[in-house]
């Protein structure tokens, strides 16, 4: 019997010591704090160490659905971003390991680190620093192998795109992929006499409605969280569920405010909503 607690106490810990690696973003010099982005996306090795501990079930698999993480329709490995989740079920487990979702502003300024062109390294597209159609041959790849950016974050554009929480326009939660991803070109077709437009950059975002759980097999997520001895949390041990409710202050000029705290005092859970519209994709 000793073995057997000895053995449930360990096992969130164990968990715990998969989490990502964290850097610091600095203090935007116009608004906010300093705060703590994961230094990758979060992989399909860590997202297993949270379910292992937990039992947790995406919203794919409650679902019944044929495609989740654990099966996204091509060959998955331990260092690979996980695909296949839900805002909510990403904020489950960035709960777990004490941190959160990232806003999208805070998602912004941490992969422009202080950029201004179309790229954090340039205006032109460079397959030294990202995955993308034409260089992944169909799939995403292992994290933290192309070049970072200049704070040391790696993937912000291309391999999977990144949920981030935005301001929501109207109610319930609202949420946008970032960065692009392994299938995605340089630019989309714009349609008969129009031109292309952006689909890979740091200016890009689709926005979604939480509540839609929408999933697909070239959207993850990274976390954020905020600086300070605070962070040092316990993982949770239930059945993480998520709540994504209030407006708080934004930490970037850009975005007067976002629809999740920028430094919360502890992490927040998600709750879903029943389904009622249709996410809308967007373009700045």
């Amino acid at each position: 019997m000793k073995r057997v607690w000895i053995a449930l106490c360990l096992l969130p810990w164990a968990a715990f010591a998969q989490a990502p690696e964290f850097v610091t973003i600095p203090a935007n010099p116009s608004q906010g704090r300093p705060f703590q982005m994961a230094q990758t996306e979060t992989t399909v090795q860590q997202f297993a160490a949270f379910v292992k501990a937990t039992g947790y079930r995406t919203e794919a698999e409650k679902a019944g659905a044929a495609r989740t993480w654990r099966a996204p329709g091509f060959p998955t490995a331990d260092k690979q971003p996980v695909v296949y989740v839900t805002p909510a079920d990403a904020s489950a487990y960035c709960e777990f390991i004490g941190a959160r979702l990232p806003t999208d502003d805070e998602w912004e300024y941490a992969a422009r680190a202080g950029a201004t062109a179309r790229h954090f390294w340039g205006d032109s597209i460079d397959g030294r620093y990202l995955w993308y159609r034409a260089n992944s041959g169909g799939r995403p790849h292992a994290v933290a192998k192309k070049r970072p950016n200049p704070w040391g974050l790696y993937d912000v554009e291309g391999n999977v795109w990144e949920w981030t929480l935005a301001t929501p326009v109207t109610e319930g939660a609202v949420a946008n992929r970032r960065g692009g991803s392994w299938i995605d070109c340089e630019d989309i077709d714009g349609g008969p006499a129009k031109q292309p437009g952006p689909l890979i950059g740091l200016a890009t975002w689709f926005k979604v409605a939480v509540n839609l759980s929408h999933r697909y097999d070239d959207i993850g997520f990274r976390c954020a969280r905020p600086l300070g001895f605070g962070h040092f949390l316990r993982p949770k041990t239930g059945r993480p569920e998520a709540r994504l409710t209030g407006t708080h202050p934004s930490p970037h000029p850009k975005f007067g405010s976002a629809s999740f705290s920028a430094f919360p005092s502890a992490p927040r859970r998600i709750q879903t909503q029943p389904k009622r519209s249709v996410g809308a994709l967007a373009f700045p």
